[in-house]
């Protein structure tokens, strides 16, 4: 399918899909009209245009097409270095290529004016960690894109009720739905948003039209993605997967953010500046070396 059949416990949390063919997962009827339908959610909330944007957790660089024209700086980010080469490849190196943990980025405050995160949070164990770091790296009022897998959607009840799930759909924490990812209420989500300092502004819902796409035989390209569909199926929360925008809310008392700076970097360790080597980005703080191989930036810790 493309995606890790087990995970290896020794392995680290953001190299999970190091050497796993991720294309193969999109392949297949349904999966080409979801798909579709992702690419159109996210060309239609992205701004028509913008200076950096960041798309973490970018794998083989798929939604690249949405904003590769419409920022003037992309930088994709990923923990697994086999899918960023392919990303290269896809993009053909239009793009800045990072290696690191999603975490812990490495880069300066206020970096970007956007920042993409599909179909990643699910894999992230501490939402609230995660949402403050994805925060730090952005402008005032810059756009913060996301999907979440979500407790509340008709199949998880059902299978709640069948006694194929053991975790409650209802209640707000996060729920372990299988070995490859997470599941969020809405509620937890709003509420993460707030603590980290975004406001809310929509969701969207994807992942129910396109599994008409395996009843319709030979037609199914006639299938429609959903699109209409996706504000109704955002607002009842019938879909599995969310779409959600938030915007960065500015600081109370503080002045507002800079400019988008050239250089983007910072340790991610310690957040202090990086200093350039041969072939590498090295931190005069703590000492610390980050290799630039076949123009990937290495951040992993």
């Amino acid at each position: 399918m493309g995606l890790p059949l087990e995970v290896d416990p020794n392995k680290k949390e953001y190299a999970i899909y190091e050497n796993i063919e991720y294309q193969d997962y999109w392949k297949g009827q349904q999966k080409i009209k979801l798909d579709e339908l992702e690419h159109a959610l996210v060309t239609r909330l992205l701004p028509a245009r913008g200076q950096r944007i960041l798309d973490i957790g970018c794998g083989y660089a798929r939604l690249a097409p949405c904003y590769i024209d419409r920022f003037e700086q992309v930088v994709l980010l990923d923990g697994s270095v086999s899918l960023l080469k392919q990303a290269q490849e896809h993009t053909q190196n239009r793009a800045v290529y990072v290696a690191a943990d999603a975490m812990k980025l490495p880069f300066m405050p206020a970096a970007f004016d956007a920042v993409l995160l599909i179909r990643v949070l699910h894999h992230l164990s501490d939402v609230d960690a995660s949402f403050a770091e994805f925060n730090r790296v952005q402008q005032d009022n810059s756009l913060f894109l996301f999907t979440y897998n979500n407790k509340l959607s008709p199949m998880i009840i059902w299978k709640w009720l069948t006694g194929r799930v053991k975790f409650c759909p209802f209640d707000t924490a996060p729920s372990v739905a299988n070995i490859h990812l997470l599941a969020h209420h809405p509620q937890f989500i709003r509420r993460s948003l707030r603590k980290a300092n975004f406001k809310y502004h929509t969701e969207l819902g994807a992942g129910v039209m396109d599994k008409l796409a395996n009843y319709t035989g030979r037609f199914w390209r006639l299938v429609p993605m959903g699109l209409f569909w996706a504000p109704f199926f955002g607002w009842t929360h019938l879909a599995p997967w969310m779409f959600c925008s938030a915007h960065k809310n500015p600081t109370a008392g503080s002045s507002p953010s800079p400019a988008v700076s050239s250089a983007i970097f910072a340790c991610p360790q310690c957040h202090s500046s990086l200093d350039e080597a041969d072939q590498s980005l090295v931190c005069p703080s703590c000492q610390r070396a980050y290799p630039i191989v076949d123009g990937i930036y290495d951040f992993r810790l």
